[in-house]
């Protein structure tokens, strides 16, 4: 079998990119020529797999990862940033240049980080982009490319890695991703930042998306997060998402529209956490909330339940929950 006839079997799982039948078929192909491609797929296919199997897999994954990844190895970084399922790469971690609008490989694509290149990475826009709904991360020389394209875009979650003070993001890149007019199934959207200024940067709660959006995030290393001043803001907002979420140092903020915000869930994800969120309930007034949910990722020792309870006491609230 010719090249050309190869490149259709690719084509072929690309427009099926559910069925597994296509890929079987390119499998068989490649086992034929003796492209160790095919193996590599007939094996990720098995359901289930020995260790036997797997350990076959991945040695042909080390020894052949730039073939594999064809036309993609030029942009996609080192392999622990990737995931292949059933034979094809379905996350990673990518330079774009924009000399790869063309390549029929992205449609397996599932998730995507997006390293700052210099260059706006036009490929985002790409037809071939088929799977594509979680850009995990992204400069804002994405912004034009995600947010204004000419076309409807099936991405549900972005990541934007902008000025580390929110109220310095520029105008041109805030103005389309309040708009998000080419990303209507946006369901999620994360600002990274180091300074949590939520009061100061205006822009964040006058963006029209967030009626539509399920989730407002905000990630950085600071160490609490100030509650007082963005609730102030958010409870009399003319626009609101379904949630806010702050991933603070060692924690995890939530709070939701369905109570008018007055729910306060934190997930602790490290025992250093507890410091920051005494810190943190300190800080704001009594009857701020009605309840406050507290979960650990780990068993909280006495000493730090204790130190919660104290912080809690003064809150005048109508339900709590720690962990045991």
């Amino acid at each position: 079998m010719d090249g050309s006839n190869i490149e259709a079997l690719y084509r072929a799982v690309f427009a099926a990119l559910a069925d597994d039948g296509p890929r079987l078929v390119l499998a068989d192909a490649l086992q034929e020529q003796g492209d160790p491609r095919g193996e590599f797929i007939s094996l990720q296919l098995q359901t289930p797999r020995s260790q036997r199997s797997e350990r076959r897999m991945q040695k042909l994954l080390e020894r052949h990862r730039t073939p594999f990844l064809r036309r993609l190895h030029s942009a996609v970084m080192p392999e622990a940033t990737q995931r292949w399922e059933r034979g094809f790469l379905t996350e990673a971690s990518v330079v774009l240049h924009g000399d790869l609008v063309d390549a029929p490989d992205w449609a397996t694509l599932r998730r995507l980080e997006v390293l700052f290149a210099g260059t706006p990475p036009v490929e985002l826009a790409s037809p071939h982009f088929r799977s594509l709904k979680d850009v995990a991360l992204a400069p804002l020389e994405a912004v034009p490319v995600l947010f204004g394209a000419d076309r409807a875009l099936g991405v549900e979650s972005v990541a934007l890695q902008g000025p580390p003070d929110l109220s310095s993001w520029p105008a041109a890149e805030v103005e389309l991703i309040g708009q998000a007019r080419s990303l209507p199934s946006l369901s999620r959207l994360t600002l990274h930042c180091q300074t949590p200024n939520f009061a100061d940067a205006d822009w964040v709660w006058r963006m029209p998306i967030l009626e539509r959006i399920k989730s407002l995030e905000f990630l950085g290393s600071f160490r609490g997060v100030p509650l007082e001043a963005m609730l102030s803001r958010v409870r009399h907002a003319e626009r609101a998402p379904a949630s806010l979420v702050f991933h603070a140092s060692s924690m995890k903020v939530r709070v939701k529209r369905e109570d008018r915000f007055r729910s306060l869930m934190v997930e602790l994800e490290a025992f250093s956490g507890v410091t920051g969120l005494d810190a943190m309930l300190r800080s704001i007034p009594p009857n701020t909330f009605d309840e406050v949910l507290i979960t650990s990722v780990l068993p909280l020792e006495v000493a730090h339940v204790a130190t919660l309870k104290r912080a809690l006491k003064r809150l005048t609230l109508r339900n709590v929950s720690l962990p045991l």
